[in-house]
């Protein structure tokens, strides 16, 4: 499957809530593998339940899979409402 940058854009930009996720790197190994619906979204965090129930997220120490696009998550600690505002290149935030 080939995605165009329009998707991986959408990706990077768009809300958690809602969404399915898988932590496929960590700086805690705990939460390699966690994954489950994103329930809550903060600047810093997400809480995702799944199988072991609710865990809260530090963006910054997690990468994770959405929509089969990965995502680093120190690369969009941002508030919600300035997400859209990532301007993305080749897959990586540029500097505003």
């Amino acid at each position: 499957m080939t995605l165009r940058k329009d998707d991986i854009e959408q990706a990077w930009k768009a809300p958690l809530i809602g969404k399915s996720i898988k932590v496929v790197e960590s700086k805690n190994k705990d939460c390699v593998g966690i994954e489950g619906k994103v329930l809550r979204e903060t600047k810093n965090t997400i809480v995702v339940d799944g199988e072991q129930g609710q865990k809260t997220l530090m963006k910054a120490s997690v990468t994770f899979v959405v929509d089969n696009i990965t995502i680093t998550g120190n690369k969009i600690t941002k508030r919600i409402e300035d997400k859209p505002k990532l301007k993305i290149k080749n897959g990586k935030k540029e500097r505003n």
